[in-house]
């Protein structure tokens, strides 16, 4: 038995001048249509929508097809990835995002 899934997408800013949520969920064809993921910028941080949007581009950049990463490999990646973010833009330096 195949399961079919639909879904659909919201954000709110909040009491936030930006919105500082960002979501992945699967665009391309081969994409595993049961793998979605959540970010939303930590209040009281700065720039969390940088970090929030680096996380989904990051997730973006996995090939279509390939099997579903090791989470352990994922979260360093991101976190490499954040980390030369803020060396590169240091306004971002203590900006934090959840992933759901």
């Amino acid at each position: 038995m195949r399961w079919t899934t639909e879904h659909t997408a919201l954000t709110d800013r909040g009491q936030r001048a930006e919105n500082q949520d960002a979501l992945f969920p699967p665009e391309h064809p081969d994409a595993d249509p049961n793998w979605f993921v959540v970010c939303d910028g930590v209040g009281g941080r700065a720039r969390g929508e940088v970090a929030s949007r680096l996380v989904v581009e990051t997730l973006r950049e996995l090939p279509p097809d390939a099997a579903p990463p090791d989470a352990a490999e994922l979260s360093q990646t991101i976190q490499h990835r954040l980390r030369v973010h803020a060396l590169e833009h240091p306004d971002t330096e203590r900006m934090a995002t959840t992933v759901a």
